[in-house]
């Protein structure tokens, strides 16, 4: 174990601690500095137009960001583009999508794994489904998107 004896060596070790903090404190602030999407999931059902998923995307960072695409990643590991308009999220922005069960060709809400959000800059964030597995087991019939 280390024993410091000298006086420099106890302000070495407090020069160390305040450069470890100093470090940390530039750390979190560069990581809150940059653009981040954050993916919130629902789905419901309502009588005469079956289920969809809901999607809204919100920027939690503080620089601006873009949405490039949203896409449907299906079981089989396929996507399919449900958004590709370019839309500018500014700081705590959101954008609200409605995504209809009819349009994804699917028999089963639940074929859809996750919702991925790709930005102007190729990076990808995805929300998985199964966090909605039970609430759509109580609701969803299969009766509901026949039209």
């Amino acid at each position: 174990m280390f024993q410091p004896e000298k006086f420099s060596d106890y302000v070495a070790i407090l020069a160390l601690l305040v450069s470890c903090a100093s470090f940390y404190l530039s750390w979190r602030n560069f990581q809150r500095d940059t653009s981040r999407l954050k993916i919130v999931l629902g789905f419901e059902v309502q009588a005469g137009s079956g289920g969809r998923y809901t999607i809204r995307v919100i920027n939690v960072g503080r620089r601006p960001a873009s949405i490039a695409r949203v896409y449907a990643r299906h079981r089989d590991g396929s996507r399919h583009s449900v958004f590709d308009i370019a839309t500018l999220l500014a700081e705590t922005q959101f954008k609200d999508l409605t995504v209809p069960m009819a349009g994804l060709q699917d028999n089963h809400p639940l074929d859809i794994r996750a919702f991925e959000v790709e930005d102007i800059s190729g990076k990808v964030y995805k929300a998985h489904t199964w966090k909605l597995w039970w609430r759509i087991r109580q609701i969803w019939r299969p009766e509901f998107d026949r039209t």
